[in-house]
């Protein structure tokens, strides 16, 4: 039996007062039962990444970001998911007090 928590979004009532006029203020995290399925947080911190261009040097949009163990495993994930790019250097920086919310 999959272990559940109280849905974040409506407080495990599975309902939202404030959208009682839509479909009679159903939560659509829950789906109205007001439990969601539990999910452990990572220790792992979390990575800012951004992506330079090769030639110019210039920072690229978005930055995005992963969690890993160090700077290196972060680059390492960073390069899987650049790998289409090419022309693309990431570059880290650890991010403190992120929540997953």
């Amino acid at each position: 039996m999959p272990r559940t928590m109280p849905c974040p979004r409506c407080a495990g009532k599975g309902q939202i007062p404030g959208y009682g006029h839509v479909l009679g203020g159903v939560c659509f995290k829950c789906g109205g039962s007001g439990k969601v399925p539990f999910r452990a947080v990572s220790t792992k911190p979390k990575w800012a990444v951004s992506a330079v261009l090769r030639e110019t040097g210039e920072r690229v949009s978005p930055v995005f970001h992963v969690r890993a163990s160090n700077e290196e495993q972060a680059l390492k994930e960073a390069l899987r998911i650049l790998s289409r790019g090419e022309n693309y250097i990431p570059e880290t920086t650890r991010i403190e007090g992120l929540s997953d919310a």
